[in-house]
């Protein structure tokens, strides 16, 4: 079904072109020609790109929170964490094409930091403590800490993977990470 909501279109087209084609290298340009809607209009709902990258970033977050209350049906903590692994196993080939869509455009921010930052940076913070969560109730120590190797582990797979550009290698290092928590 086309969207026919343009500051939908725009958001949603942004965040694509992000992923593939990395904040930096993205205008407004590519922007409005991909989504179908004039340049102009974008002006009309975005001042700046930073303002579409924003609007990108909530737009994550919701996508998050979704996906959270959707794990959080599994009444075991160790099946949520495996929900969300199962998650990203299941966005393997655009993962390793272009890498995790959320993580590489935070990476980017980083390196100019900022409130824009700041903002995709609180989005990570959000799911390690949710990991953390999880790993609390299964009663393990050092939930914090286990709730930033679960998120690294996952990210470093999907870098290195996407390096390798072998979804087969991408496979078999998420299997390593679902032992990996199988083993805790």
């Amino acid at each position: 079904m086309p969207m026919t909501d343009k500051r939908e279109r725009l958001i949603y087209t942004a965040a694509d072109l992000f992923h593939r084609q990395g904040y930096h290298r993205t205008t407004f340009a590519d922007v409005a020609e991909a989504s179908g809607v004039p340049m102009g209009n974008i002006y009309y709902y975005y001042k700046t790109k930073g303002d579409l990258a924003a609007a990108v970033i909530d737009q994550r977050e919701a996508e998050y929170v979704k996906l959270r209350a959707a794990w959080e049906g599994a009444l075991e903590p160790r099946a949520r964490l495996r929900s969300w692994l199962d998650t990203i196993i299941g966005g393997c080939d655009g993962l390793v094409a272009h890498g995790c869509p959320f993580g590489g455009l935070s990476h980017e921010l980083d390196k100019e930091g900022g409130p824009l930052a700041d903002k995709a940076d609180a989005t990570t913070t959000r799911l390690i403590e949710w990991s953390a969560k999880q790993f609390r109730q299964m009663g393990l120590k050092d939930p914090h800490a286990l709730g930033v190797e679960f998120v690294a582990r996952m990210q470093g797979v999907i870098l290195v993977a996407g390096i390798m550009r072998d979804a087969g290698e991408f496979r078999r290092q998420m299997d390593r990470v679902r032992a990996w928590l199988d083993s805790l």
